[in-house]
């Protein structure tokens, strides 16, 4: 649907490092200064902490359905000791224009940490949201420590069920490398919005910039994205 790169630097077209077929996406981010490459050099604004991409939306809010595939590629150069956290998937909600709502947290995260994968949920059925975070979050951890996840490609499948109201008919559902890590039902999910769900993949660092010492890059591959009803795991998994 549209990007979020730190400056042209930021994509590459890969033909080395490759899940499937000719092609991958390379991923970059530059720490070193980053607030040059977009607006004011004086301020870091959203878009220097980013490299990513970001998907259609579901075509409904309440009672959507959606699956997500993907493949990633974390190097360990520059990687294994960087104290910043990656966060490298998310479900946005679309804010309300008419209601003039702000921004929020992203529904649902992943995120690569010191000590592996981590992220969370989020929920409001309010019609406005009256913060950036929602009225809960609920967070989750995934076993495995950071080194297992680099220098190799990892497969991702997301299956998620927007809910936000008190009958709580959400879910997610999260497979890594073919196997289910994360199985949440009769969950509430998601925010009262008038425009569905989206997602995104690739980097965005939050936090002190300045303690970073590296540059960044990753790759992604094998992006698969539906919310068709009839939809299924085996229509969005990586090839095997």
């Amino acid at each position: 649907m549209f990007n979020q790169l730190q400056g042209n630097h930021a994509f590459v077209l890969e033909n080395n490092v490759v899940r499937k077929g000719k092609h991958s996406a390379k991923l970059v981010w530059k720490h070193r200064e980053p607030a040059t490459f977009n607006g004011d050099k004086q301020k870091i604004d959203n878009v220097d902490r980013k490299a990513m991409f970001h998907g259609y939306k579901t075509q409904k809010v309440m009672g959507a359905e959606a699956w997500y595939g993907f493949s990633f590629y974390f190097p360990s150069e520059g990687t294994k000791n960087e104290p910043n956290d990656w966060l490298f998937f998310q479900i946005h909600g679309s804010a309300d224009k008419r209601l003039q709502e702000h921004s929020r947290n992203p529904p649902f995260s992943i995120t690569l940490t010191e000590n592996g994968l981590r992220g969370s949920w989020k929920w409001d059925p309010d019609e406005k949201s009256l913060t950036r975070t929602g009225k809960g979050t609920q967070q989750y951890t995934i076993p495995g420590d950071k080194s297992t996840y680099l220098d190799r490609w990892v497969d991702f499948v997301v299956h998620v069920r927007v809910d936000y109201s008190e009958k709580k008919t959400g879910f997610i559902e999260l497979w890594i490398d073919n196997k289910k890590v994360l199985d949440k039902h009769n969950i509430q999910f998601g925010y009262n919005d008038d425009k569905g769900i989206y997602p995104s993949w690739g980097m965005y660092f939050n936090g002190d910039l300045s303690v970073m010492k590296n540059d960044h890059y990753l790759y992604l591959d094998e992006i698969k994205m539906t919310d068709d009803i009839n939809a299924t795991y085996q229509d969005v998994a990586p090839s095997l």
